[in-house]
């Protein structure tokens, strides 16, 4: 029958039109966040206070959104909205405080910061920083 083929070739491209985005667009731009993130997190736990505000976009080109509170349990905290711009639970979310130290040392055993990561590396790293 020509319509059950047609529909189902239809539905068969459609996932792989689906996948090729998703490969091409979404996971390099959420890759590009998780680097900028490391860099972030670096640079305001070299601070002290931390700093009141950050200019950065994600990897998406969106700013992302920061708090932070200060004090000797100072903490903060970086929200990239992802590919959809809104808030939701698969935003990627990084936090820290003034006692960060195992929360560094945890970030980087994920994401491999002492070396260049494997892609299922830097992938398990995205699945991890997914906001609750």
């Amino acid at each position: 029958n020509a319509t059950t083929a047609g529909a189902a070739a239809g539905l068969v491209l459609g996932v792989l039109l689906l996948w090729a985005v998703i490969a091409t667009v979404i996971v390099p731009g959420e890759l590009k966040t998780l680097d900028a993130m490391k860099g972030w997190k670096q640079s305001i736990e070299a601070q002290r206070p931390f700093p009141e505000t950050i200019a950065e976009n994600d990897g998406f080109g969106r700013p992302v959104q920061y708090v932070v509170t200060q004090g000797v349990l100072g903490s903060y905290r970086i929200r990239s909205l992802g590919f959809d711009g809104v808030e939701s639970k698969d935003d990627l979310c990084l936090a820290g405080s003034t006692k960060a130290g195992a929360v560094a040392d945890a970030l980087a055993a994920l994401i491999g910061l002492a070396n260049e990561p494997r892609l299922e590396q830097r992938l398990s790293g995205l699945r991890t920083l997914r906001c609750e």
